[in-house]
């Protein structure tokens, strides 16, 4: 009878070792499923976190880029315009000496701006001529009749005509030491406001020119892309 007992007992200590065991097990396993689970829930957090920071990012780059598209000229063209407006949303400092060039030339053909004229000056960079050209229409400063002339059409009074351009061009170019007209290849004139512009470049390859030679006899020497002038005077045939 003892020993019917003794197996009892160790049956049921066993039994419920076994209980408890099983117990412990299952507490354990839901511990583990809940710790994952409140992971995936803390990295979804930081991933809707980092997902809202990059959207707002992006809203704001494109604000500044629209703030900045909207206030800031695209060109150098619409610089000068917004200049002579007084609306200074850029400096010419922002563009190249021949974007400014380029702009420059298209107002003057558009009428909206006159070429720099001060007769007898030196118009300088062409900054320094843009800055005043602007000032002037600011101003309401017109060339007069003999600074730089309005017309882009020979008149009778005009010393220089189509016939003799290049006999000024010629006599300008070889009055200056070391310049020989022979060594330079020379495009068509063209009429523009009050000038003839020659386009033209050495026969070797080696550089290019744009002469100006306004009717009354003044001739600019003037790099390729028109952004330098090296050289003005006024030249008197006999």
């Amino acid at each position: 009878m003892k020993i019917f007992l003794s197996v009892l007992l160790s049956v049921f200590v066993l039994g419920l070792l076994t209980i408890c065991g099983f117990f412990a097990y299952s507490m354990y396993e839901s511990n583990q499923l809940n710790n994952k689970s409140m992971q995936a829930n803390n990295n979804q957090e930081i991933e809707y976190e980092q997902d809202s920071n990059n959207l707002q990012l992006d809203e704001s780059q494109t604000n500044t880029d629209s703030t900045q598209t909207s206030d800031s000229p695209q060109n150098a063209e619409e610089c000068l315009l917004a200049l002579i407006d007084n609306n200074p949303t850029c400096s010419l400092d922002d563009y190249s000496n021949q974007q400014l060039a380029g702009a420059y030339e298209s107002l003057i053909d558009q009428g909206i701006l006159e070429f720099w004229c001060h007769p007898g000056g030196d118009i300088g960079a062409v900054k320094r001529t843009i800055t005043e050209s602007i000032a002037n229409k600011q101003n309401g400063i017109v060339c007069e009749s003999g600074d730089r002339g309005e017309s882009t059409e020979e008149d009778d009074s005009n010393v220089v005509t189509r016939d003799n351009v290049f006999d000024y061009l010629i006599e300008a170019i070889d009055s200056e030491e070391g310049n020989d007209h022979n060594l330079i290849v020379f495009q068509e004139p063209k009429m523009k406001s009050g000038y003839w512009e020659i386009a033209a470049n050495n026969k070797s390859g080696a550089g290019s020119y744009t002469f100006k030679v306004y009717t009354d006899g003044t001739v600019e020497f003037w790099n390729g892309p028109m952004t330098d002038m090296s050289l003005s005077k006024k030249v008197e045939l006999d």
